[in-house]
């Protein structure tokens, strides 16, 4: 698999592309200044690259004489803030090659939760602001209760989908699951409406039952 974060203006950018298509390599495209940049995506980059993440910055762009970005002072941290906040200095062309072997499997990833917590899984597109804030706040509103039944959120937003390697049934949808301690899928949603039954549907668990009857709830 063949990863391009891709600007149509910039010329390498192009030309990097060109290179791809003429040579039968058929690239997922990433436009990234349509589709913003994450903080957990760029430390992937970062990670896959082994380079530091100066190497990654536009030199010759106004917001890096503006904010003094050549101030070696500046943590790894600041400097990726500042790629958030101006995409543009985000060096191109960036080029991740491999095959599938190479991406996290998200199978394996939800297997790591199993008979260590349920999971809630989040997978979202960028525009999706209503289902992440709504899962967001959920989990923060109800932290006790949610505690107390032993559930952990995980989020893949926007692009992050593209380091996994995702099994078929998963493929091009968005939306919540809901996983048992067991590591088995319990419940699905494509909106916010998973929430509104989730307690009923976990405390309905054999294993969350023994729970309740050999534990009293913390929450009021």
């Amino acid at each position: 698999m063949t990863l391009i974060f891709h600007n149509p203006q910039c010329s390498k950018s192009r030309k990097a592309l060109d290179i791809l298509t003429n040579n039968d390599i058929k690239p997922q495209i990433i436009f990234y200044l349509k589709e913003p940049l994450t903080k957990k995506l760029l430390l992937d980059i970062f990670d896959i690259s082994n380079l530091p993440i100066r190497s990654f910055l536009r030199c010759n762009e106004p917001e890096y004489k503006e904010n003094e970005l050549d101030n070696t002072k500046l943590t790894d941290n600041e400097l990726l803030d500042f790629i958030l906040k101006f995409p543009l200095l985000f060096i191109l062309p960036v080029l991740i090659m491999g095959n599938s072997h190479s991406l996290l499997s998200l199978e394996q990833k939800i297997s790591n939760f199993e008979w260590k917590k349920r999971l809630v899984l989040v997978i979202a597109k960028d525009k999706d602001i209503n289902l992440i804030h709504g899962v967001e706040s959920f989990f923060k509103e109800k932290a006790c209760q949610n505690k107390d039944r032993n559930l952990e959120l995980y989020k893949i937003i926007g692009n992050e989908i593209t380091k996994y390697k995702v099994p078929s049934r998963y493929e091009g949808r968005t939306g919540i699951w809901l996983f048992g301690l067991d590591g088995s899928e319990k419940a699905y949603s494509n909106d916010l409406s998973l929430l509104d039954q989730l307690y009923e549907i976990i405390d309905e668990m054999p294993i969350r039952q023994n729970e309740m009857l050999q534990q009293n709830s913390r929450c009021d």
